[in-house]
């Protein structure tokens, strides 16, 4: 009996340049954030402004 013996092929793991925003992956979770409303505006940053002379 002949048995085949070796590591054969394994494929990369993914890498964070695969998932761009038109990614089907992506393109759910940004719409979910969108319905949200995730993104409107910035921060404020008084908090950590907050006591500083500059």
């Amino acid at each position: 009996m002949t048995q085949i013996v070796g590591m054969g092929w394994i494929p990369d793991h993914p890498d964070i340049r695969d998932y761009t925003p038109d990614h089907p992956a992506i393109r759910g979770i940004m719409q979910q954030a969108k319905e949200k409303g995730a993104g409107r505006g910035e921060p404020s940053m008084r908090r950590w402004r907050r006591g500083r002379s500059t």
